[in-house]
């Protein structure tokens, strides 16, 4: 049984914790799906979208590996 064919692009909201880490592998699965994504930078002051307008949701880790739970989130 095949899933039916979408006629929208399916819309995906990032949220991107580090502003100078990219998409990654995820940039052409999305791109190959043709996928609509938003990205959203956490350390920004942009208010985040409304969540519920989209069909899925990624979350993207820092570049830098933190040792200290604590130094990580005080900086």
């Amino acid at each position: 049984m095949s899933r039916p064919r979408r006629h929208e692009p399916l819309r995906v909201l990032v949220l991107q914790h580090d502003r100078y880490g990219g998409l990654g592998a995820y940039e052409r699965v999305l791109a190959q799906r043709k996928a609509d994504a938003e990205v959203v930078q956490l350390n920004s002051s942009r208010r985040l979208p409304d969540w519920r307008t989209f069909d899925a949701i990624m979350a993207l880790g820092a570049s830098k590996q933190c040792r200290r739970l604590s130094a990580c989130l005080a900086s």
